[in-house]
């Protein structure tokens, strides 16, 4: 009689905690009715609590502050990623920037190369009555390579300037001069004899060609040469007396 009134006793104490157990697990979605009993007994279950304890204990001490330094973590990682995405897109805006400026610079030098080209033909021809071209050693790529000259003179065969005499490469280089000059003029030009190898007929055609440019730009010329003096707007002669005593006299030619 008193076994059961402490069976009963003890019923009544583990009642609410069923009770309690049974809607933690139906929150938990379990269905209770398809539940089986378990057919384990105490001791394996102590066995296994035992088991379980173990391990914890051999995990260590719980580090407490392990999920914040994991957020922490995280969102560095989040922050440095789009620092990387930010940098990348800025350096592929640097690289289109950069390929900009290298195209635009090989459009404004082919630009300016063209041009000359054609001043430059017409320069030697003018001067030596020939045919000249300025060639590029890489078209494709010109700042990979350097710049030649290809000229023939009259009656001459075609050379290259490293194959030419002194007169030819002063006609050639003044050809170049003029070139430049015909298609980005500079107030004036000072030439100190630059006729000096050239034949009679190459200073005249020289003086000629100086004469007719000078209508917009003034040419400042040191000649011995009298074809040119007798082109010239106006003359400053320098002449040299007794104990290295210089002097100056200017003569107006034409107006």
């Amino acid at each position: 009689m008193i076994l059961k009134k402490l069976q009963k006793a003890r019923r009544r104490e583990l009642e609410p905690q069923l009770e309690t157990s049974r809607q933690e697990l139906e929150n938990s979605g379990v269905k209770i009715e398809e539940l089986e009993p378990t057919t384990i007994s105490v001791d394996e279950i102590n066995s296994k609590i035992q088991r379980l304890q173990k391990k914890m204990d051999e995990l260590g001490d719980v580090n407490m502050r392990a999920i914040a330094d994991y957020e922490r973590v995280v969102a560095r990682k989040a922050e440095m990623a789009t620092q990387i995405e930010t940098l990348s897109n800025e350096r592929k805006e640097i690289i289109e920037r950069m390929q900009g400026y290298e195209n635009l610079k090989k459009e404004s030098f082919m630009k300016t190369f063209n041009n000359l080209n054609i001043h430059f033909k017409e320069a030697f021809h003018n001067l030596a009555e020939g045919e000249g071209e300025l060639i590029l050693e890489n078209m494709e790529e010109p700042f990979n390579g350097g710049l030649t000259m290809n000229v023939q003179p009259r009656d001459k065969k075609l050379q290259r300037l490293e194959s030419m005499s002194g007169g030819e490469k002063s006609i050639t280089a003044l050809a170049f001069v003029f070139a430049i000059q015909s298609y980005l003029p500079a107030p004036f030009y000072a030439f100190d004899e630059v006729d000096q190898s050239l034949d009679g007929i190459n200073v005249e055609k020289l003086a000629d060609l100086i004469q007719n440019q000078s209508k917009n730009t003034q040419f400042i010329v040191v000649s011995h040469r009298k074809p040119m003096i007798e082109s010239a707007n106006r003359t400053i002669g320098v002449t040299q007396k007794e104990k290295g005593i210089t002097k100056v006299t200017g003569v107006k030619l034409r107006d």
